[in-house]
């Protein structure tokens, strides 16, 4: 089972590498288009908005374009207006997570907004420490977890998880960017364009305006 998974992402890496100079191109093409009002929708995962460019890894989940989010993109300083993330950050390592946030910054324009999402390390550890029964009952259905022990290490690096945030330093990290980092609740935002997009409940959530 295992030779046939790394298998498979050795293939999808494979092909994403040989369709990158393609997806580059069409990525460029949709940003000149809207050029007014680009918004960029970083690991859309199969969720994909109306009147944003979604862009994952995987060609298999159909986004708009197919790119690896750990290198930069193919896009000129200053040209999008939003970018929203939902429950990708910490799928990458801690020192992948902060380039993407610097990469975020860069492709701002001054006063645009980075909307960022991602599971709550605050509350994972105190489902864990409370011993959360309906939290166990959830991790139990999904993944057949019969401890909170088990449920913490799902949590923490099942889902392909590689590094969870709390509110304190996924402030830090989005401060050291350059962003002005503002907590928020879920579906709501200053901005009218990021509002009623989020999918998922118990997340991080910030609004982070870059200076």
């Amino acid at each position: 089972m295992k030779a046939r998974s790394s298998f498979s992402i050795f293939a999808l890496r494979t092909a994403c590498a040989l369709l990158r100079p393609l997806h580059s191109k069409k990525l460029k093409t949709l940003a000149a288009r809207n050029r007014d009002n680009v918004r960029l929708h970083l690991g859309a995962g199969g969720v994909n908005f109306n009147g944003w460019i979604n862009i994952d890894y995987s060609f298999r989940v159909k986004p708009d374009v197919a790119l690896n989010l750990t290198r930069p993109l193919p896009l000129k300083d200053n040209c999008a207006a939003f970018i929203y993330t939902e429950d990708f950050l910490e799928h990458l390592d801690y020192e992948d997570g902060r380039a993407l946030l610097r990469e975020c910054y860069r492709l701002l324009a001054p006063g645009g907004v980075l909307r960022v999402l991602t599971p709550d390390l605050n509350i994972v550890a105190r489902q864990y420490l409370e011993r959360d029964p309906a939290a166990l009952a959830w991790y139990a259905e999904q993944f057949g977890a019969k401890t909170p022990a088990q449920m913490l290490n799902i949590a923490m690096r099942g889902m392909e998880h590689r590094f969870l945030y709390d509110a304190e330093t996924l402030s830090t990290l989005l401060s050291d960017a350059g962003f002005d980092p503002r907590p928020a609740a879920l579906n709501e935002s200053d901005s009218p364009e990021l509002r009623n997009l989020d999918q998922r409940k118990n997340s991080l959530v910030f609004d982070a305006v870059k200076r």
